[in-house]
């Protein structure tokens, strides 16, 4: 019986099972495990009312269903045992299907970069470098160039500029050297008979001049 269990999900003893499919035999047979444990558990809680039930007044069923209830404990304790050997097998087999996957990735990675590297060629790229860097040279001349003054130089204006900078500044000293003077005493408007000295100056020069045309006219009527 056992051996028509087992090969329900082996088959043959000399077949030749993948990882993958031997992952998903133990699948189904954690399944099968499963729902038997099921199928016990409620078989003990049944035993178990019944003896309970039938107590002391009918001696002879409740011991007939503890006996049952033993002997599902029994297959129970069987099965647990059996699903735990189960599931570490199916995880000892996924981490062996994940890891050869993993290197089977890191092989294909790895073939592809060697791929790549035989079309790869230093000096070519040391070339193109050196192209890169001359096309950026001639880029920096072109806007050096194109930044540069059109037409003739400005040194008339900025000479021009700086005269009258000059200027302005010789007057701002003047000024400053005529304001440590003090201001200018000033006849005052309210006295108009008080004559200053150009005033005096003045009429005796004008005096001067009259005595002389008077003689040029006497001397002319003689």
């Amino acid at each position: 019986m056992a051996s028509k269990f087992w090969s329900r999900f082996w088959g043959k003893e000399s077949e030749n099972v993948s990882t993958e499919q031997a992952i998903q035999k133990l699948r189904d047979l954690e399944d099968l495990l499963n729902k038997k444990s099921v199928y016990l558990e409620e078989n003990i809680q049944q035993e178990t009312e019944k003896a309970r039930s039938a107590g002391f007044k009918n001696k002879r069923v409740a011991l007939k269903a503890l006996k049952k209830k033993k002997n599902f404990e029994k297959q129970l304790t069987e099965v647990d045992n059996t699903l735990s050997t189960i599931e570490l097998q199916r995880e000892d087999l996924e981490n062996v299907g994940t890891t050869s996957t993993v290197l089977q990735v890191m092989k294909t990675a790895k073939e592809a970069l060697q791929k790549a590297n035989l079309k790869l060629d230093v000096d070519k790229i040391q070339n193109l470098m050196e192209d890169i860097e001359e096309q950026r040279e001639l880029a920096r001349e072109a806007q050096e160039a194109l930044s540069m003054r059109i037409g003739p130089d400005d040194d008339d204006e900025l000479e021009e500029e700086l005269r009258q900078m000059m200027e302005e500044e010789e007057v701002d000293d003047l000024t400053k050297e005529l304001m440590k003077l003090g201001p200018v005493p000033v006849k005052s408007v309210d006295d108009p008979f008080l004559p200053d000295e150009g005033s005096k100056v003045h009429r005796k020069k004008s005096k001067g001049e009259e005595d002389d045309g008077l003689r040029e006219l006497a001397a002319w009527a003689n």
